[in-house]
């Protein structure tokens, strides 16, 4: 676990970095894009393959955007 400070700079970095401009689907550790896994080793290293799916995004997305615009 990182203090708060330190721990926003990873996203920040990669939000604004061109070298992931129009990337989605991706999870990075440390400002470098994992490893996807198909199974946890013990450790928490990796990306599990369901996460980075971008069928699950395109499923997913609109729910949050829908709960947001019924919260108003």
């Amino acid at each position: 676990m990182r203090p708060s400070g330190p721990g926003r700079l990873p996203q920040n970095l990669l939000a604004a970095s061109p070298l992931f401009e129009g990337a989605g689907c991706r999870y990075c550790v440390d400002c470098n894009e994992t490893e996807v896994v198909d199974r946890r080793s013990g450790t928490l290293h990796g990306a599990a393959r369901y996460a980075v799916d971008p069928d699950n995004a395109r499923r997913l997305w609109p729910l949050p955007q829908e709960l947001l615009a019924h919260a108003r």
